[in-house]
């Protein structure tokens, strides 16, 4: 229910009286404001079963429940209430997770209160009035719908020609049917007569029929059908016009009886064929009584119930069911008497040879010989149940086996972990020992020798300490997360990065910061003598958003523009960009390379609609 600005309530929940008194003084300088205080998350609940509110207002520290608990249950029920939640200082994460689980707004606690709850009130009022537009447009979509369907039934109820004319036989009226009946036009009929108008369209009726028949005015005229040449059959009827109890003309209306007669002929003509049709349908078709006796079967249905030494006509439908669906079938067959929507339902009959068969029912009340009945037509599933039997047994294997290898999954990757670190070790026990014997004399050759032993080892390194952050690609849920925050927790090796990026969060893998440290350990690895690296974001035409790393290095050559993200491909593990692609690519985020060679290279990433929050 829409409801009016005058009628603003808000539930602030804190355990601090002292900063509900504060919130309730800020909200109620302004009249349209009325506030109720609660000092916990189950007392908030409590009063949401109890009361109706505009929005609520809540601190995320709370004892037993905190604020976002309390949010996501309100959520979880399905109730969309504008929702506020305060946090401390430093509590961006908290914050995020809010937003996450369906907040509308958050402010951080401690800052100047005057402008803080002031940008409360205007948000607050700014939430309340949108959810507020938004329910009001949804009832007047609604009823739109219901007028825009309502004019269109009228309108295409509206089946008969209508002529209206005086009593000097003059038209002042007639309708868009009428013109298509006669094949007319607007201009032959405004300004006419009924006289001259039967002028113009004797030619296309059989002789004998005037489709304006002379008679009294006064009365209304026996029904005239009227034979065209081309087939057609037109009732005529002709009413008086009667306006303050004075006969100001006559209403004629033409009703097109074609199809009606056409299909009287089809159906007296269809009659042998339609039952030759339903006797030797694959599905059992009968025809019974409000008390279930049959009065009709096909021939399917006897064989079906292997009752051909004896007919069931004249049985009772019940004889051929289970006893435990006999309640079932009585209660929809009078549900179906008492005109309710019944959708087919299964029951299991028992056939003479007490074997048993899975149907499917869809029935309908029809009039049989003068009195309501009911077709019922029952379709043999019995060769269905028993592939979903099949099929529900393979779904239980198939489960097993996912979990299986779940398991298995786990053991690998504790494996891997446990053999990764052993090498490791080794890895490193074989540079120790190269760099001690790199401290002795030796001749030139051996030297350099040696210097290729540790440069592959240190690749060797390299490319182990990958495979530990591909395993864990797409293992976790992608999440919300803060771009600026991520961005400025790299460590930056001296390279000075300027982060333009702010309240842009992003639906992306965990792995999110690894693409940024990939990034930054490609700029220092292969740009060449880099004194800035850029980062911006702004929004496309389309609603997408484009987030650009860029820095002022050597660039990148157009032929290499998309190798670098091939699996192996450079001079150094050749899987940080590959494996920045495939991060971005868990949830819809692109990236290629658009900078210039000799002017630095950038790298644009376009995150969806709806993969991002811009605040």
């Amino acid at each position: 229910m829409y409801r009016k600005p005058t009628e603003l309530r808000v539930l602030v929940v804190d355990d601090d009286r002292e900063f509900q008194n504060i919130i309730s003084h800020y909200l109620t300088e302004d009249p349209e404001y009325s506030v109720v205080s609660v000092d916990s998350g189950q007392q908030a609940l409590d009063m949401l079963r109890e009361q109706s509110f505009s929005a609520i207002i809540a601190d995320y520290q709370m004892p037993e429940m905190d604020g976002l608990d309390l949010l996501r249950i309100i959520r979880s029920q399905g109730n969309s209430i504008p929702f506020i939640i305060f946090t401390g200082q430093g509590c961006e994460e908290v914050a995020i997770d809010a937003l996450n689980a369906g907040a509308d707004f958050y402010l951080v606690k401690g800052e100047d209160p005057a402008p803080q709850f002031l940008a409360l009130r205007m948000n607050l009022s700014k939430i309340i009035a949108k959810q507020q537009a938004d329910e009001a447009l949804r009832i007047s979509e609604a009823e739109n719908r219901k007028m825009l369907s309502l004019l269109k039934a009228t309108l295409e109820a509206t089946e008969d020609g209508i002529l209206v004319e005086t009593m000097d036989r003059e038209i002042v009226g007639h309708n868009e049917r009428f013109l298509k009946m006669f094949n007319l036009e607007k201009s032959q009929v405004e300004g006419k007569t009924g006289a001259e108008i039967w002028a113009l369209v004797s030619d296309q009726i059989k002789p004998g029929s005037d489709p304006m028949v002379q008679g009294k005015t006064s009365g209304t005229s026996q029904p005239v059908l009227l034979s065209f040449r081309d087939g057609r059959v037109i009732e005529s009827h002709a009413r008086p016009q009667i306006c303050d109890g004075n006969v100001m003309g006559r209403v004629w209306s033409y009703h097109d009886l074609t199809e009606r007669v056409r299909a009287e002929d089809a159906l007296r003509e269809s009659e042998a064929f339609n039952r030759g049709l339903v006797d030797n349908l694959p599905d059992y078709v009968m025809i019974y009584e409000r008390t279930g006796k049959i009065l009709y079967i096909n021939s399917s249905g006897i064989a079906g119930l292997r009752a051909e030494e004896k007919n069931p006509v004249g049985n009772l439908i019940y004889q051929y069911l289970l006893p435990e669906h006999h309640r079932i079938v009585r209660e929809k067959v009078e549900r179906r008497f008492m005109q309710e929507d019944v959708p087919p339902y299964e029951v299991r009959i028992v056939k003479s040879d007490n074997t048993v068969l899975d149907v499917m029912v869809q029935a309908t009340v029809i009039p049989y010989r003068g009195s309501d009945v009911i077709l019922g037509v029952l379709t043999d599933i019995t060769s269905r149940k028993e592939g979903e039997e099949a099929l529900e047994r393979y779904a239980q294997t198939l489960q097993v086996t996912v979990n299986a290898l779940a398991t298995a999954n786990k053991k690998l990757n504790l494996l891997s972990d446990v053999t990764r670190h052993d090498i490791l070790n080794q890895v490193h026990i074989i540079l120790s020992y190269l760099d001690i014997v790199a401290s002795e004399k030796m001749p030139d050759g051996q030297r350099k020798m040696l210097q290729r032993i540790e440069e592959a080892t240190s690749i060797i390194h390299r490319q182990i300490q990958f495979t530990r952050s591909y395993q864990d690609l797409g293992v976790n849920k992608p999440e919300w997360q803060n771009v600026k925050k991520t961005i400025d927790f790299l460590t930056s090796h001296g390279i000075p990065v300027q982060n333009e990026v702010s309240g842009l969060t992003i639906f992306a893998d965990p792995l999110l910061p690894k693409v940024f440290e990939n990034l930054l350990d490609n700029a220092i690895r292969h740009g060449g003598e880099i004194t800035k690296i850029r980062v911006t974001a702004d929004q496309r035409d389309d609603g997408a958003m484009r987030l650009r790393w860029s820095d002022n290095g050597v660039g990148i050559s157009p032929d290499e523009k998309e190798k670098i993200f091939e699996k192996g491909f450079g001079n150094n593990t050749g899987f940080g960009m590959f494996l920045i692609r495939e991060i971005l690519a868990l949830t819809g985020i692109s990236i290629r390379e658009i900078g210039s060679e000799g002017a630095g290279a950038c790298f644009e990433m376009i995150i969806p609609r709806g993969s991002y929050i811009l605040q």
